[in-house]
C-alpha cells in the first residue's frame, strides 16, 4: 500500500513538473521594419532564405519597405530577448541595387538531439554573436516587401515560400528548394532548383532553366527553356518556344513555333501549335496534335506520334516508331530500322516519300483519289495491298477514282513489310 502511495506521489510530481515547464514555454515575436526612397533606375534586389511566407507587394510609390516578423519558440523570455537584440533587418544601397535581405537571422545554425531528449542548438548571428541553447530552437520567419511596380526586380530565394504581384518591369528570379507564385510582369528570367513555380501573364518572353523542379505557366509571350529532371506545363504561349530537355516532361497547349535543340530521355506533348522543328530526339517521345509543319532531324530510339498535322519531314531517324493519324500536305521520311505508320493520307496530299529499312511502312490511302505508288527494292520487300490500288507490276501500284493528276508515292524500304 505504501509502495502504491509513493508511486502515485512521484507520478503527480512528474506531471506537475511538466505543467510548470509547459507554462514557462511560449512564443515570442518581434517585428522589424525599414524603408528607403528609391529612384526609377534602382534594381530591387530581394534575398531570402528559410522564410515561411514572403509576400512581395508592388506599389506606385518610389519607396522600398520591409516588414519582417520573427517568432521564436522558446522556454525563456531572456533568451528570446537576447536573440531579438542581435537581429537586424535593414535596406542597403549597393553597387548592384537596393538590397533587401529578409533571410534567416542566423549566419549558421546547428541543432542536434537524441531519443532521450538531449536536444541542443548552437547559432551564430550575422553580427558574429554566438548563443547556445539547451533545447532545440524553432523559429518562424515571415516578411512583406514593398517595391515600386515600375522598377526592375531580382529575387534569390532558398527554402522559402514566395509570392510576387504585378510588376510592369522585368524580373530575374533564382529559387532553390522553394515555392514561388508570380504573375503579371514584363519579362522573366528564372533559374529553379528543387522548387515549384507557378507564373502567369508574362507580357514578353520568359527564359527558364529548371533542375529537379515543377513549373506551371499561363499566358506567356515567348519562352526559352532548359530543363533537367523536371515537369513543366505551359498554356497559351503566344510567341515561339525553344526547348532543350533531359529526363523531363513538358506539356504545352496553344503556342507558336516550337524549336527543339535537344530532347533526351524526355517527353514533349503539344497541342494547337504552329510548327515544330526538332534537331535531336533520343530515347524520347514527341506527341503532337493539331500542328502545322513538323520537321525532325535526328531521332534515335524514340517515339513520334502525330495527329492532324500539315506536313512531316524526318531525316536521320533510326530505331524509332513514327505514327501519324492524319496528314494534309506532305510526308517525307528518311529512317532505318523504324516502324512508320500513316493512318490517313489527306485527300489533297502532294508529296509522299519514304525511305526505311529492316522495319515496316504502313500508309492509309483510302482518301486519295489518284496515285501512283512505286516500291523500290521489291524483291526484298513484303507488300500487302489492302486498299483499292491496282497492281500493275512488281513494285508499281496504281489508283484512279477521280479527276485530276495523280500524286506519286515513293517507298524505298528493303527488308520491310509494306502495307497499303
Amino acid at each position: 500500500m505504501k509502495t502504491l502511495y509513493r508511486f502515485n506521489h512521484i507520478l503527480i510530481t512528474i506531471v506537475a513538473l511538466f505543467a510548470i515547464l509547459a507554462a514557462q514555454a511560449g512564443e515570442f515575436s518581434r517585428e522589424f521594419t525599414d524603408s528607403k526612397k528609391v529612384s526609377n533606375s534602382d534594381l530591387m534586389k530581394i534575398v531570402t532564405s528559410h522564410c515561411k511566407d514572403l509576400n512581395i507587394i508592388t506599389t506606385d510609390k518610389k519607396e522600398a519597405k520591409i516588414v519582417v516578423t520573427l517568432t521564436l519558440d522558446l522556454d525563456d523570455a531572456k533568451l528570446a530577448e537576447e536573440v531579438f537584440q542581435n537581429v537586424e533587418y535593414k535596406i542597403e544601397t549597393t553597387s548592384e541595387g537596393v538590397k533587401m535581405d529578409v533571410s534567416s537571422p542566423f549566419k549558421s545554425f546547428t541543432s542536434s538531439g537524441s531519443f532521450w531528449g538531449s536536444n541542443y542548438a548552437k547559432v551564430v548571428f550575422k553580427n558574429g554573436h554566438k548563443m547556445d541553447f539547451n533545447d532545440d530552437l524553432e523559429f518562424d520567419l515571415r516578411a512583406k516587401v514593398y517595391i515600386p511596380k515600375s522598377n526592375k526586380m531580382s529575387l534569390d530565394a532558398s527554402h522559402s515560400n514566395a509570392e510576387l504581384g504585378f510588376l510592369s518591369n522585368s524580373a530575374e528570379i533564382k529559387v532553390s528548394h522553394s515555392h514561388l507564385k508570380a504573375s503579371d510582369m514584363k519579362e522573366l528570367i528564372i533559374k529553379s532548383s528543387h522548387s515549384q513555380t507557378r507564373v502567369g501573364n508574362i507580357e514578353k518572353d520568359a527564359s527558364m532553366k529548371m533542375s529537379h523542379s515543377r513549373f506551371n505557366g499561363l499566358k506567356i509571350g515567348g519562352m526559352t527553356l532548359s530543363a533537367q529532371h523536371s515537369i513543366l506545363n505551359l498554356d497559351m504561349v503566344s510567341g515561339n518556344v525553344k526547348v532543350n530537355m533531359q529526363h523531363s516532361t513538358l506539356e504545352m497547349e496553344d503556342a507558336g513555333n516550337i524549336e527543339v535543340s535537344s530532347l533526351q530521355h524526355s517527353t514533349l506533348r503539344a497541342e494547337n501549335v504552329k510548327n515544330i522543328e526538332a534537331n535531336t530526339i533520343q530515347h524520347s517521345s514527341l506527341i503532337m496534335e493539331n500542328a502545322g509543319d513538323v520537321q525532325v532531324d535526328g531521332t534515335q530510339h524514340s517515339k513520334i506520334r502525330l495527329e492532324n498535322i500539315l506536313s512531316l519531314r524526318v531525316g536521320g531517324g533510326s530505331h524509332s516508331n513514327i505514327s501519324v493519324e492524319e496528314i494534309t500536305d506532305a510526308v517525307v521520311i528518311s529512317a532505318s530500322h523504324s516502324n512508320i505508320s500513316v493512318e490517313d493520307l489527306g485527300e489533297n496530299i502532294k508529296v509522299v516519300k519514304v525511305k526505311n529499312s529492316h522495319a515496316s511502312v504502313s500508309l492509309g490511302t483510302g482518301n486519295v483519289k489518284n496515285m501512283d505508288v512505286y516500291i523500290n527494292d521489291g524483291k526484298f520487300t513484303n507488300v500487302r495491298n489492302e486498299g483499292d490500288l491496282e497492281k500493275k507490276s512488281d513494285g508499281f501500284y496504281k489508283k484512279r477514282s477521280g479527276s485530276g493528276d495523280a500524286i506519286e508515292v515513293t517507298i524505298n524500304c528493303p527488308f520491310c513489310n509494306v502495307n497499303l
